[in-house]
């Protein structure tokens, strides 16, 4: 019984053993199964050459099936998922474009892959994974201008301004005198964080660089304009609004940007005909409409400058600044409540917003509420030490509650932060004489 069992046991174990190979059957390492792989791999390769030829002729989707057709018989190839993810990519298709992306930098990590699927990750918000991916770009080839330009962008999104201006200066420098398109947008880009940071000289000199290359860019001229008039030169600015405009009208930007140069220089009614023909463009634009409202106020039209920043809250309810402007000129036009409906709920939407409490603060003086008045008064110093504006407005408030000793206290403290200030010295000028010295308020 024991011998049959062990019979039975060879048996089944027999059975279980995979076959062998018949004579003639094309094994892993036969001269036939070397072929089969060669011929398959140069089938692939046929795949990927009529998937280029279909990918420079713009014919993305046949590429991609061609691509595709590659990767089913070569499925390590890096190189047909990077292609075929160029083809999703110029489609908009932006996740698929990302998944080939992925496979190609997980088959072979290189700098390429890197940095093209960092500009997917941006193209899809995800910054931080930009980022990333930019940099480890940057680190296996920090000679590729391309890669330090992409890089920028992506700290210029994220706010990361002064390191963006580094990394443009760095394309600018590695692409040397062969740079073309991307030096000029480089310079573009740079010239524009150099205004976002105050150095308005440095911004006019980028656009003026792009603008020796390419006298139409338009782009360039609004922004060069925009320096311009930062450093108050408003005529010169005019005049490349206008050339900004005649070679691209349907830009709302360049309209606003050219009403603000008019509004500095009070030509209301052709800043409000600029602002007008802006928001036909983009009507449902919120900003537009706070613009226009600013631009109203200056104007001295309170009723349809509270109208337009109306309509800015209502399609933006949760801005802020907007709340805050429709306030003042509810503030302006003396309905109090309302005034303050909108500065409260501009400090809801933005708490550290010290000039909603200082715009709150002057509602409440006006409605006689002295110490809410102060508190707010005292929130907004809280929040900004640098101007006498709250200092100011306290030391009326505390003139008409009668304590004068205090009301000079804060305006003596205002004087300091800024002594050309004529407000400052009325309100001076009215604590003096509130404390019965005439001669001192006399030479205020």
């Amino acid at each position: 019984m024991a011998g049959q069992t062990r019979d039975r046991a060879a048996s089944a174990g027999a059975k279980r053993a995979p076959p062998r190979p018949q004579a003639g059957a094309r094994g892993a390492n036969t001269s036939d199964g070397r072929t089969e792989r060669r011929q398959t791999r140069q089938a692939a390769l046929a795949y990927n050459t009529n998937g280029n030829t279909l990918f420079k002729a713009g014919e993305y989707a046949k590429a991609a099936e061609l691509f595709t057709q590659a990767l089913a018989l070569h499925p390590d190839n890096p190189r047909y998922f990077f292609s075929r993810g160029n083809c999703y990519r110029n489609l908009g298709d932006n996740q698929r474009c990302l998944f080939d992306y992925s496979m190609a930098v997980r088959l072979d990590p290189s700098a390429q892959y890197y940095a093209n699927r960092g500009v997917i990750f941006r193209k899809l918000g995800r910054l931080e994974d930009a980022l990333s991916d930019l940099t480890q770009a940057v680190s296996m080839d920090p000679a590729n201008s391309a890669y330090c330009f992409s890089r920028a962008l992506i700290l210029g999104d994220l706010g990361e301004k002064k390191r963006a201006v580094d990394d443009f200066t760095a394309a600018i420098e590695l692409a040397g005198e062969t740079g073309g398109s991307q030096t000029l947008k480089a310079h573009l880009h740079r010239g524009m964080l150099w205004h976002s940071l105050g150095r308005y000289r440095e911004a006019a000199r980028d656009q003026r660089t792009v603008l020796a290359s390419d006298k139409n860019n338009a782009q360039a001229l609004n922004a060069l304009a925009l320096a311009l008039g930062a450093m108050g030169d408003h005529g010169e600015a005019l005049a490349l609004y206008d050339q900004a405009l005649r070679i691209d009208s349907r830009t709302a930007t360049f309209l606003v940007n050219r009403a603000g140069s008019l509004r500095a220089l009070a030509r209301y009614a052709e800043a409000l005909s600029d602002m007008h023909a802006a928001i036909a463009l983009t009507p449902d634009d919120a900003a537009l409409h706070a613009h226009l409202g600013e631009v109203l106020l200056d104007a001295g039209a309170l009723e349809d400058a509270a109208d337009a920043l109306k309509n800015a809250v209502d399609r933006a309810p949760r801005r802020a600044e907007f709340r805050l402007a429709h306030g003042r000129a509810l503030y302006l036009l003396g309905e109090m409540p309302r005034a303050r409906q909108q500065m409260e709920a501009a400090i809801a939407a933005e708490p550290t917003l010290a000039r909603a409490h200082f715009q709150l603060a002057l509602v409440l003086h006006h409605q006689g509420k002295f110490a809410d008045a102060l508190a707010s008064l005292d929130r907004c110093v809280s929040l900004d030490s640098t101007t006498d504006a709250p200092h100011v407005a306290a030391a009326a408030v505390l003139l008409d509650t009668g304590d004068a000793d205090e009301a000079l206290a804060r305006v003596d403290h205002a004087v300091t932060l800024d002594p050309r200030s004529v407000q400052s010295r009325l309100i001076r000028s009215r604590a003096l004489l509130a404390l019965g010295r005439p001669d001192a308020a006399l030479e205020d």
